[in-house]
């Protein structure tokens, strides 16, 4: 609007708050066999169904309502100070202890920090068969459902989260501000080692999405530009067990829950770790973060020649 105009405010006011244009929109896996329709291009189950009129009247009179504040997000970071820069270590990233690398921020200096754990392990044979890196896959869409609660207010705060898969390694990254990404990796892998005994109540339906999305994911592959399909190929001719989305549909089209849970407890206990720090951080607080993840994953090293 162009000029301030009292009554046509007051006319969109009473629309906004006219419960006979309310929509209501929830999500949940308990209504998933009351949804009989389903939307065209993602597949989605869902249900539409009119407001009953006590909860229109209630929605017009409300009474009064006490609200409690959320419980503080202590992720928030509250102590932005920039490290001091020690000797070399800003210069390009050293090896402080093994396996553990380190570099500080001297370009940017923001209090935030990037920390990869790169894992290379034979566990469940990843690395050489394709079956374990669909596996992979599933475990990681799993891992961001299992834990949302926890993704949901680092994500308010400002961190990230996110898992790559290569053809004989995989990696974890975080992202956020340093005062406190210590204190979020160490949920991260928490949740890694609590999901292995998870219910299978719990675990199955996430299971199930996370197979519906990934055959999704590789059918839409099919369906990209020529060229785009090209770039993908060629490195999975380049590269030995680096293998094509038509093979891992197939794999995951005959996968089962069963199998899922089997390799569940074989993953991720075993192999070479290479941590990469780098950031607003001392070397003592890289040191320190690094031990504290590794003492909650409890990962049983061994060299990389030990592995084929």
């Amino acid at each position: 609007m162009s000029a301030y105009n009292a009554d046509a405010l007051t006319e969109i006011t009473e629309m906004l708050c006219d419960s006979k244009r309310v929509m209501i929109f929830l999500m949940s896996q308990d209504l998933e066999d009351e949804c009989k329709k389903q939307e065209h291009y993602m597949m989605t189950k869902y249900i539409v169904k009119d407001i009953s009129g006590d909860l229109l009247k209630a929605m017009d009179k409300p009474g009064k309502v006490s609200v409690d504040l959320h419980i503080a997000n202590g992720l928030i970071p509250k102590n932005t100070s920039i490290a001091e820069l020690e000797g070399n270590f800003c210069v390009a990233p050293q090896e402080i202890e093994r396996g553990v690398y380190f570099m500080q921020d001297s370009k940017f200096r923001q209090p935030k920090g990037i920390v990869q754990l790169k894992m290379f392990s034979a566990d469940i044979g990843y690395g050489t068969d394709p079956k374990a890196l669909v596996f992979a896959h599933l475990w990681a869409r799993v891992l961001t459902r299992f834990m949302a609660e926890d993704l949901y207010k680092a994500t308010k705060a400002g961190y990230q989260f996110y898992t790559e898969f290569d053809s004989d390694d995989f990696s974890l990254l975080w992202k956020g501000y340093n005062e406190n990404l210590s204190q979020y990796i160490n949920n991260v892998c928490k949740n890694i080692v609590k999901m292995r005994k998870a219910p299978h109540a719990n675990l199955q339906p996430l299971f199930e999405e996370a197979r519906d999305w990934l055959l999704r994911d590789f059918e839409g592959a099919a369906l990209a530009k020529p060229y785009r399909q090209a770039l993908d190929l060629l490195p999975k001719m380049l590269e030995e067990n680096n293998h094509g989305e038509g093979v891992l549909r197939e794999i995951l089209e005959g996968y089962q829950y069963e199998n899922f849970q089997e390799e569940l407890g074989n993953w991720f206990l075993n192999g070479h770790s290479n941590w990469f720090v780098h950031g607003n951080f001392s070397k003592d607080e890289a040191l320190a973060l690094v031990k504290g993840a590794g003492s909650v994953l409890a990962l049983q090293e061994a060299p990389l020649d030990g592995l084929a």
